[in-house]
């Protein structure tokens, strides 16, 4: 969830701003966002095309693909105070916007493509789409999560003293998987017994990482099938028409 990401990302590292009300409060602001881009967005699509409209939203996959550095930030540089944090917001709002504005625009793109005769069955099919993505998108994001907390897991158990690692725990570094399996070692566990001195910063704010790189991949996919996608030319109805006729006449043969 977006209070989720909110909290693992920034109230580690900055627990005096991303507290759980204001990680509510985000949570408030992208159902509100995804609501405006659909007002917003529609609008737009009437007035520079909606072919154009799908275009402006490719903008969304750098940005997607920018906010672990935002988070990075957050992180690994305190002088930026609470930049990051806004851009990081500012980043996902602008794009929870785009993707309601995509529910406003797309009925009307695949009417201008297909004709308003069939736009109906068409977005019933997509809409199949939007629903297996809808099941799968959580257990996705909760794999890619678990596989960056592991690896994680794994990078600070390293940098831990065995010896200590096996008082605090009872087991040795080498049961590491089976501790971790029963959520016996976790991150603030081990960054409770490294030393201070190691200056080791606490790893919670890139368990998505890998999570916005793929969601990037995809939204450039996306934004690749729209460029590639538009009106049907004359000559290829003609040939779809002619090809008709053929086969019809064949068949009354």
């Amino acid at each position: 969830s977006g209070k989720l990401l909110m909290s693992d990302c920034f109230a580690v590292t900055m627990p005096e701003i991303a507290t759980p009300a204001a990680c509510a409060a985000f949570v408030s602001a992208l159902a509100f966002m995804n609501t405006a881009g659909r007002l917003v967005w529609g609008v737009v699509g009437d007035k520079i095309g909606r072919r154009n409209t799908l275009l402006t939203f490719a903008v969304t996959a750098p940005v997607c693909a920018a906010i672990p550095t935002l988070i990075h930030a957050g992180a690994a540089s305190p002088a930026l105070g609470a930049a990051p944090l806004v851009a990081f917001a500012g980043s996902t709002l602008g794009i929870i916007a785009c993707y309601g504005g995509l529910f406003a625009v797309l009925p009307a793109y695949v009417a201008d493509i297909f004709g308003p005769k069939h736009a109906g069955a068409i977005m019933g099919r997509l809409l199949c789409g939007y629903s297996a993505a809808a099941i799968a998108g959580p257990g996705m994001l909760a794999t890619l999560r678990a596989r960056g907390d592991r690896a994680a897991v794994e990078e600070l158990a390293a940098k831990v003293d065995p010896e200590v690692f096996a008082n605090t725990f009872g087991a040795s570094i080498d049961s590491l998987p089976e501790l971790w399996e029963a959520k016996t070692v976790t991150i603030q566990n081990l960054m409770a017994i490294l030393p201070p001195d190691m200056h080791v910063i606490d790893p919670t704010y890139t368990l998505y990482t890998d999570t916005f790189y793929i969601m990037s991949g995809l939204l450039a996919a996306a934004a690749v099938a729209s460029w590639s996608t538009g009106p049907m030319s004359v000559k290829a109805i003609e040939k779809i028409l002619r090809a008709r006729n053929n086969n019809t006449k064949a068949n009354n043969a």
